[in-house]
């Protein structure tokens, strides 16, 4: 993560957390993926599961964001600690607000997300081309 390069090196475990956070948003989020230029290999899972394993995911970074003590922080770490336990509280709530989230709106739909996704797939060589393939295979599904 970019700016767990900001994070005193003494406090390895909030670099730690900001790390496993980073990759749980680029495994989640499939734009920040192309945002970064990173292959795109499977389209978001918005299933009520997924949303139970990213409440869990979020309780466990807040119980790992607990045991950081802030009097030993930097001000920029301090910041850096309430960003992450705001992200860790809207993944630990997930699965509770799965049912009010809009999923599919007139406003927000998953068929545009699909649509840019494979947009925007860059062909370099066979395994992007077989990556294609395999978004296809999900969309239709």
């Amino acid at each position: 993560m970019s700016s767990s390069s900001t994070i005193n090196e003494q406090n390895g475990p909030l670099a730690a957390v900001a790390e496993r956070i980073w990759r749980q948003r680029l495994e989640d989020e499939p734009q920040m993926r192309l945002r970064f230029g990173l292959s795109v290999d499977t389209f978001p899972d918005l299933s009520l599961d997924k949303a139970r394993d990213r409440a869990a995911f979020g309780a466990d970074i807040l119980a790992a964001l607990s045991a950081i003590s802030l009097s030993g922080l930097s001000r920029e770490e301090q910041l850096t600690n309430a960003v992450l336990r705001w992200q860790a509280e809207d993944y630990s709530h997930r699965e509770d607000h799965y049912w009010f989230s809009p999923h599919l709106a007139a406003y927000r739909c998953p068929i545009t997300d699909c649509h840019r996704i494979l947009g925007r797939h860059e062909f370099k060589d066979w395994a992007d081309a077989e990556r294609y393939l395999h978004l296809l295979d999900q969309y239709v599904e």
